[in-house]
């Protein structure tokens, strides 16, 4: 059982995470910024990374890990153990 008090919250530098552009055709010139349908695509892939590398190392969802939040260039989550915070903060 997962005990959310428990956990330890580690926050992360989204800009190493994730070089994707916050909203379509931000590189390129080729659209108006953001919008109610133009989410922060570099947000979404950071959690998308951050979530494949922590499967890569056999940790599980919700079992080892959660998702707390994301905004202003920060993608927080918890963790259940030090080894594991350690792991994403020499990762990233």
């Amino acid at each position: 059982m997962l005990y959310y008090n428990s956990m330890i919250e580690i926050t992360l530098d989204i800009d190493k995470i994730s070089k994707r552009d916050e909203y379509i055709g931000q590189s390129t010139g080729t659209s108006v910024e953001g919008g109610a349908l133009n989410a922060n695509y570099r947000e979404v892939d950071a959690v998308a990374r951050v979530a494949n590398y922590m499967g890569m190392l056999g940790y599980k969802y919700e079992k080892d890990w959660l998702w707390e939040d994301a905004g202003c260039d920060e993608l927080t989550v918890k963790v259940n153990s030090e080894d594991i915070a350690t792991q994403l903060k020499l990762r990233w």
